[in-house]
C-alpha cells in the first residue's frame, strides 16, 4: 500500500510538471534517469544505491544573462544492503545557465517533498514517513540535439522525524532526454 501512494504521489507531481511545461509557450522540457548512490549518515549504516527519474522545464520567457528559471519533479527508489531503503517524491524550482558556444549547461535546484526512510537491521527496523528537502547541483552535456549526459550531480539533504535529524548526501550519474 505504501508503494502504491508513493507512485501515486509521483504521478501527480509529473502531472503537476508537465502541465506546467505544456502551458508555457517557450521552454526546454527534459525526461532524465540517473543512477544515484546516497549517504544517509545514520550509524551502522551504509551507502544505499538506485534510480532517480523525472522531469523539468526550463523557461525562455524569463532568462536574465542566459539563466533559465524552471521547475523539476523527481522520485528516487533507493536501497541498502540490509534493510535500508529511502523513497521519495520532490519537487522545487531550478535555474539552468545556457551559454551559446559551449554546450555544457550547469544547473542548481531546490527541491522539496516527502520522503519514506526505513533502516534497521532484523527487528525492529524503522520507517517514516516525512518531509524532506534537498538543494542540488549538477551539469548536462549535450550530445545530440535532444539528449545529453549528466556526468554529476550533487546533493544534499535533509530528513527530519521523530527518532532524529538526517542528512543524506548523494551522487548521480545519468542521461537525458529532451522533448523540446
Amino acid at each position: 500500500m505504501k508503494r502504491f501512494r508513493f507512485a501515486l504521489l509521483l504521478s501527480l507531481l509529473a502531472a503537476t510538471l508537465f502541465g506546467a511545461a505544456s502551458a508555457a509557450k517557450a521552454q526546454t522540457v527534459g525526461l532524465y534517469v540517473t543512477a544515484t548512490g546516497t549517504r544517509l549518515n545514520i550509524p551502522n549504516t551504509s551507502w544505499i544505491y538506485g534510480a532517480t527519474m523525472g522531469g523539468y522545464f526550463d523557461s525562455n520567457r524569463f532568462t536574465f544573462l542566459k539563466l533559465k528559471p524552471g521547475i523539476d519533479a523527481r522520485g528516487a527508489f533507493l536501497f541498502g544492503n540490509s534493510n535500508e531503503a529511502l523513497y521519495t517524491a520532490m519537487a522545487g524550482p531550478r535555474i539552468s545557465f545556457h551559454p551559446k558556444k559551449i554546450h555544457i549547461v550547469p544547473y542548481g535546484e531546490a527541491l522539496f517533498g516527502l520522503g519514506n526512510l526505513t533502516y534497521g537491521e532484523g527487528y525492529p527496523s524503522y520507517t517514516s514517513n516525512s518531509f524532506e528537502y534537498q538543494i542540488l547541483g549538477g551539469a548536462d552535456i549535450k550530445l545530440t540535439q535532444r539528449f545529453d549526459w549528466r556526468p554529476i550531480e550533487f546533493g544534499v539533504g535533509h530528513l527530519s522525524d521523530v527518532n532524529g535529524t538526517y542528512y543524506p548526501k548523494s551522487i548521480s550519474t545519468g542521461f537525458v532526454f529532451r522533448l523540446k
